[in-house]
């Protein structure tokens, strides 16, 4: 069975997005990568930018990409490593929210500080 560290490990941010490379996604998928490219490339319309990347470094699926492969790609395998993979990508975007939510209640903070000594030093 699958560990959701081998999941967790190949997820990174693209172009400032959570993605997995295609060459990864067919190594958790157990195929090679010339058949997750292949499906990138001939269902192209299906994998538009905020699905699929592609630089230098080949094809990075997002969240929404990997969702999708399942509909070409279909096997009991792959569809238990997509559920892994896609639980892990909400919990990821989840930390975000909440490190995002903790530093703005942090910059309010510090805002009010800051407005709170000006209010002193101006009464002085």
């Amino acid at each position: 069975m699958l560990r959701e560290d081998k999941v967790i490990e190949k997820i990174i941010m693209k172009d400032g997005k959570l993605a997995i490379s295609a060459k990864d996604l067919a190594g958790l998928y157990k195929v090679d990568e010339s058949t997750v490219v292949g499906v990138i490339e001939q269902k192209e319309n299906d994998f538009p930018a905020d699905f699929a990347i592609k630089d230098r470094d080949g094809y990075f699926l997002t969240e929404s990409g990997v969702a999708i492969m399942l509909s070409f790609l279909n096997s009991d395998y792959i569809a238990q490593v997509n559920i892994m993979a896609l639980r892990i990508f909400r919990r990821i975007r989840e930390l975000f929210s909440e490190y995002d939510n903790g530093l703005s209640a942090k910059m309010i903070e510090l805002e009010r500080k800051i407005d709170g000594s000006k209010d002193m030093t101006s009464k002085h």
